[in-house]
């Protein structure tokens, strides 16, 4: 798209654009991709709510974007190549970065050079002409060779008397000379010579203070305060790398504030120490030679040497025990021992691990303690440490950093170090600042990522093993586990137990069985099996899948095919996850995995059976497009399944896609189109012998004839579509050309054929189930509009309506449906009731069921509905009249299409030419061509289908009669009399309303 949009107005062929983007790919496999990203294209524009044709126009030869696109590269150019100062500070207000960064295609990295080149030359031009500090910096940052633009900035900073800022550039300046051989000119040197002994020394890398932890300092300090005298144990605890350590280092500060001895004992000392760290304590305390000590006292050891060091601590003391889980034995025993006597009066403060917390919670479960979590830093918190750290503000840097790490400080200062140490972030004097945009995936550093590592194989390779196939696939349950690793479950369960104690997994309240406590600690996990392995723990976890009946199982399993590289079996397995998708009414969902399957199958060399795939893929895609209202997707998408079933000599296939794209076609009122596809697709279901996909394809042709006005083909292709369906004992497709039939005689005023109709099909209806029903109630509710018997068509569309909502929240999508959906039922009720109450002048109401229909946005904008709720709204704006509502009629009249209008029973006589006729005359514009236009637009469309043309025509006298054209008022009167007169005479005893001699009025009751 972004190639189209830049070459805007240009025919691209489509060998130049294969040459472009697939120049490697065979010819049929590079066209196959063109189509999909066309398929993308018109999907996104779609999505967007954009009508497509509106953007693009696509040949069988060329391809080209035809609106008028504003392209700020294009733009940028433009103010470049003037030349001119103004032109200068514009052009590097309208940059925002490089050109579409990221994408690495031929086109995109020679463009993207391009303009860089053009950027870094106005940026050059604006520093020379007016000295600009800040696009001295921009220039410095992307090209730093240029002497005379690090003058400008020492100069700038000589002027603001910051000395060692204007040194730091002179020293930058010499190095980046240096990495590429050169060095300032002399000229320069002397210049700035003088103010070489200022260079700043700084850190080379940024440095976070100590930030937040309010609360958990607070807590700690009453311990130190009034409470110290009484003693405590406190257990802090929070998973590595999350602070406890500078938590217990500051918290020392405190202590020492509240005239308390401080002592330090930290347990994770290098090297083995039977007595861990207590050894160097008791000799700290004084209390004599450790081991002439432990010789004399070998009964009870721990309790012994917990005494003497405890008999020493003759001040209030506040002891910090940091890493206290990886105490053991002895060591364990003696600070167990320990804190139960110095707790009596000393405040103990014991940091620990997810691993060890258990451990110390039995070991004091008979005494008092307390526990003190730690956990993430808030975001203002670490949001001030960076600014601190960085010189200044930077959100640009913080929201990427804390989005990756979720407030974890370890994991923080890691990706901060990994950005200095990629050049990403760079010192500019005092002040750290970007030098390009942040990758949103920044990568760990090896420390943080070893260390990681190391916490993942604590307990060993089996649970390192769990850890890196649960990264692989997060839902997977112990069973899985054992069955893509080869371990028997027990073992699995084991190393489940080793993560959770270890912190790195934990157990949500809902969804997966296991989740990691961070997404870093996934992201090593996940790399932890070389390339062979992981592909075999993919393979073996896609096999676990394939019998799954769990709900999205199939899409789990196509991703582990994927990634395993089998792309033909991931493709049907997208496919399938697309099909689950409809089927619960997730059109969106189905439509990306049919994009994916789509994506996975371009790799696959061409055969029949990847043809089949594609047009399985394509039919699925075709429908979600349907039904988000994407029609115009939708038909293109159908049309590719057409053409890759028969490229896979599957003709009941095509013949399926070929019906699809006859009801999407009829959708948005291509008639002509729909009738032809329709035939085509009677003829395929004769050549295969398959009735029922007859009988399928004779219910699009007579609607599409119908609609044409073709009465000859549309009564008797509903009635052969019915036999056949009673034949192959299909009652929906029966139900179905029911209502066809019904529609078709309603369409020509057979009415008593059409109550016959309506009685036979009721009952056939309801044995076909609740929306068979339902959409049967909608057809004869228009009959009885059409038969003014409104009481009953009420009853009728509120019955529907009622069925449509109890079945709604568990319906499923069929993918065959010969019956529609509910949303689409839902629409024709609501918007039927619109109408019933239009034809009662309840202007309020009909408005309220307009909206109701309009709600359902997907179903409401296909074209046909979109049509329909406009013309409804302004005859019902129009008619209640009340401020505003002319000049809401007014602007939802110009949002009309100029295309050839729609007509048939779901619209009745309405028409684009009556309404804008009706709105004109309204609002006192010149009338007199709009009212001719309707005149005409309406009797074509009696002429064809003559429906309620009479209500039609008595809205047209009335806005004739409005703006004064007496001659089209009579017109349109007398032929509101006539056909009014004619369908109360087709209508015989079964007429409901008013008799001809009754009325007086030739226009809609009340109106």
């Amino acid at each position: 798209m972004s190639f189209l949009i830049m070459n805007s107005g240009t025919d691209a062929a489509r060998e130049r654009l294969i040459d472009i983007f697939w120049p490697d790919a065979d010819p049929e496999h590079a066209r196959d991709s063109l189509n999909t990203a066309l398929h993308s294209v018109r999907r996104c524009l779609r999505t967007s709510a954009f009508e497509v044709d509106r953007f693009l126009l696509v040949t069988k030869s060329v391809i080209r974007w035809i609106a008028e696109t504003d392209v700020d590269a294009n733009e940028f150019r433009q103010l470049v190549a003037r030349e001119e100062p103004a032109a200068d500070i514009a052009a590097l207000r309208l940059y925002r970065g490089d050109f579409l960064e990221g994408d690495y295609d031929n086109w995109s990295v020679q463009e993207r050079e391009r303009i860089a080149s053009l950027y870094e030359t106005v940026l050059a031009r604006v520093v020379r002409s007016s000295g600009d500090v800040e696009s001295a910096r921009r220039f410095i940052a992307r090209n730093p060779y240029e002497e005379d633009v690090y003058a400008t900035l020492i100069e700038a900073e000589l002027a603001a008397g910051s000395r060692a800022s204007a040194a730091s550039w002179l020293v930058r300046c010499r190095r980046a000379l240096a990495e590429i051989g050169e060095k300032p000119s002399a000229a320069f040197e002397s210049r700035f010579k003088a103010i070489e002994n200022f260079e700043p020394s700084a850190s080379d890398e940024p440095d976070l203070p100590f930030a937040g932890r309010e609360s958990e300092l607070a807590i700690l300090a009453v311990k130190f305060g009034a409470q110290a005298a009484q003693g405590s144990i406190t257990i802090v605890h929070g998973e590595a790398g999350i602070g406890k350590s500078a938590l217990l280092e500051r918290s020392t500060h405190i202590a020492a504030e509240h005239s308390l001895r401080v002592l330090q004992v930290r347990c994770a000392t290098p090297g083995p120490n039977t007595f861990g760290p207590w050894r160097d304590l008791f000799a700290a305390v004084g209390a004599g030679d450790f081991d002439a000590f432990v010789r004399a006292n070998s009964t009870d050891i721990a309790a012994a040497v917990a005494q003497a060091i405890a008999a020493r601590l003759t001040a209030p003391t506040a002891l910090f025990v940091d890493d206290a889980h990886e105490l053991t034995g002895d060591a364990l025993d003696i600070f167990v021992a320990f804190a139960r006597i110095a707790a009596l009066s000393h405040a103990v403060i014991a940091a620990v691990r997810p691993e060890g917390l258990g451990a110390l919670r039995s070991l004091f479960a008979d005494m008092p303690f307390d526990e003190l979590p730690v956990g993430h830093l808030e975001r203002a918190d670490l949001r001030w440490a960076l600014a601190q750290s960085l010189g200044d503000d930077r959100n640009d840097v913080f929201d990427v950093l804390y989005s990756r790490t979720g407030g974890h400080p370890l994991f923080f200062n890691g990706l901060l170090s990994t950005l200095v140490s990629s050049g990403v972030l760079a010192r500019d004097g005092r002040i750290w600042r970007l030098t390009k945009a942040i990758e949103p995936d920044v990568m760990l550093p090896d420390t943080v990522r070893r260390f990681i590592g190391a916490r993942l194989h604590a307990r060993g390779d089996i649970p390192h093993a769990v850890a890196c196939v649960l990264a692989l696939e997060p839902l997977a349950k112990a069973g899985d586990l054992s069955a893509a690793l080869g371990f028997d479950e027990p073992s699995v369960l084991d190393a489940l137990d080793d993560l959770l104690a270890l912190g790195l997994i934990v157990q949500p309240s809902s969804g997966a069985q296991f989740a990691f406590a961070h997404g870093l600690i996934a992201d090593v996990a996940a790399a932890g099996l070389n390339a062979g392995r992981r592909a075999a723990v993919h393979r073996a976890l896609a096999q676990r899948l394939k019998t799954s009946d769990e709900l999205g199982a199939s899409l789990r399993r196509a991703s582990h095919l994927d990634a395993a590289g089998e792309r033909l079996e991931a493709a049907r397995s997208y496919l399938r996850s697309a099909e689950e998708a409809l089927e619960l009414n997730a059109a969106q969902d189905a439509g990306d995995r049919c994009d994916a399957g789509l994506r996975v199958i371009q790799q696959v060399e061409r055969s029949i059976e990847l043809h089949a795939v594609l047009a399985k893929l394509y039919k699925v895609a075709a429908r979600a497009a349907f039904a988000r209202g994407d029609v115009e997707d939708a038909i293109a998408s159908a049309r590719n399944a057409v053409m890759f079933a028969e490229a896979a000599g599957d003709l009941r296939e095509s013949t399926l896609a070929t019906i699809d794209v006859a009801v999407m076609e009829g959708a948005a009122s291509l008639f002509v189109e729909q009738k032809s596809e329709a035939d085509h697709a009677v003829r395929n279901a004769i050549r295969c012998g398959d009735i029922a996909l007859e009988a399928l394809a004779l219910v699009q042709q007579a609607g599409a004839a119908r609609e044409l006005g073709l009465r000859e083909v549309a009564l008797p292709a509903g009635l052969a579509a019915h036999d056949l369906a009673i034949q192959c004992d299909r009652l929906d497709i029966a139900q179905s050309a029911t209502a066809e039939i019904l529609r078709a005689q309603m369409t020509w005023w057979q009415f008593g054929e059409a109550l016959r109709t309506a009685n036979v099909g009721r009952e056939e209806a309801r044995r076909a189930g609740p929306l068979a029903e339902a959409a049967f109630l909608h057809t004869k509710c228009s009959l009885s509009c059409l038969l003014d018997r409104f009481d009953e068509a009420r009853s009728q569309v509120a019955a529907a309506i009622g069925i449509t909502t109890e079945v709604g929240a568990l319906s499923r999508l069929a993918l065959v449906a010969p019956i529609d959906p509910v949303p689409i039922l839902q629409f024709r009720c609501h918007f039927t009731a619109a109408r019933i109450a239009a034809a009662s002048g309840k202007w309020d109401e009909a408005l309220d069921a307009v909206e109701r229909a309009a709600s359902l946005k997907n179903v409401a904008r296909l074209p046909r509905h979109r049509e329909r709720i406009a013309l409804l709204r302004i005859q019902a704006l129009l008619h209640r009249d009340g401020v505003g509502d002319n000049d809401a009629a007014r602007a939802v009249s110009r949002s009309l299409d100029e295309s050839p209008p729609a007509q048939g029973s779901g619209s009745w006589s309405d028409s684009r030419e009556l309404a804008r006729a009706c709105v004109a005359a309204r609002i006192g514009e010149r009338a007199d061509i709009p009212l001719r236009r309707a005149l005409d637009a309406l009797e074509e469309n009696a002429h064809h289908a003559p429906l309620d043309a009479d209500r039609a025509f008595a809205f047209l006298e009335e806005a004739a009669s409005q703006c004064g054209n007496a001659r089209i008022a009579a017109a349109a009167g007398a032929r509101s009399r006539y056909f009014r007169s004619q369908r109360i005479a087709a209508a015989g005893a079964a007429w409901g309303g008013p008799a001809a001699s009754e009325i007086v009025h030739a226009g809609m009751p009340n109106s």
